[in-house]
């Protein structure tokens, strides 16, 4: 693994995706790559990062004064 690879790049590169576009749901942890690599089990390390909190991706808000906290920064 390289130093500035994150764990998803490493993991994607493992699998052969060459530029993926993804969406975090839960932060990911350099040793998700680590554990993934070494084979320690994908249903098991897939269980330990759903236990992680959600990501917030949004902020939703009252950008347009309307009342309403609609919508989000681009």
């Amino acid at each position: 693994m390289n130093e500035n690879e994150s764990a998803f790049d490493t993991i994607h590169r493992h699998l052969g995706y060459i530029n993926p576009t993804v969406l975090q749901r839960r932060q990911p942890r350099q040793s998700d790559a680590d554990d993934y690599l070494s084979g320690k089990g994908v249903t098991r390390l897939a269980s330990e990062i759903r236990q992680r909190p959600v990501v917030k991706i949004m902020n939703f808000a009252d950008y347009d004064h309307d009342g309403q906290a609609s919508e989000f920064f681009i």
